[in-house]
């Protein structure tokens, strides 16, 4: 597969003893999903879908935000170092709160604020600290190695940048 911003993709021809090696546009690589363009869009949707499918409601809510740490939070984010935070990604926000109103049984009450939700429950949004953490901890681990993954974040690789508008980079994510 090759990985590029332009929607017209040049093949890749890969010969593995004597076989020709197949051009794919999504790969499955550890249970993430990596496309052709890399965007992270659809690999978020699937978390969170997977997330909400585990939750279940008639537990206490002091166990209920255990639970939630341990499990909904590992489907979460799992991947998210790879990730840059952007509008796509800033639905784990809305899942955190969403999880948090079927813990307080606030499901449909429209006159409530996540703001008010939250204190409520005693917590914070924390789920996006999180990931500035993971990512954090993942640029440290980077950085500390010479190679082409410390390259490829620093943004020195050799070749001409495409047209349109650019992208957000793991740099610019942190430093937002």
């Amino acid at each position: 597969m090759v990985i590029s911003k332009k929607s017209s993709t040049s093949k890749c021809n890969l010969v593995s003893k004597g076989e020709k090696n197949k051009q794919v546009t999504k790969l499955k690589y550890l249970g993430y999903l990596i496309t052709s363009d890399d965007r992270c869009t659809s690999e978020v949707s699937k978390r969170i879908a997977m997330a909400t499918d585990t939750f279940q409601r008639n537990i206490s809510i002091t166990t209920t935000i255990r639970v939630i740490r341990t499990y909904e939070w590992s489907v979460l984010l799992y991947g998210s170092e790879c990730s840059t935070i952007s509008k796509e990604i800033e639905k784990k926000k809305t899942v955190e709160t969403w999880f948090i109103r079927r813990m307080m049984r606030n499901i449909m009450d429209i006159e409530k604020t996540n703001e008010v939700v939250l204190k409520e429950a005693n917590l914070e949004q924390s789920l996006i600290k999180t990931i500035r953490q993971r990512d954090l901890q993942f640029l440290g681990h980077i950085f500390r190695h010479k190679g082409l993954e410390r390259s490829a974040i620093t943004g020195k690789i050799e070749g001409k940048r495409s047209r349109g508008r650019k992208r957000i980079t793991f740099i610019d994510n942190l430093m937002s």
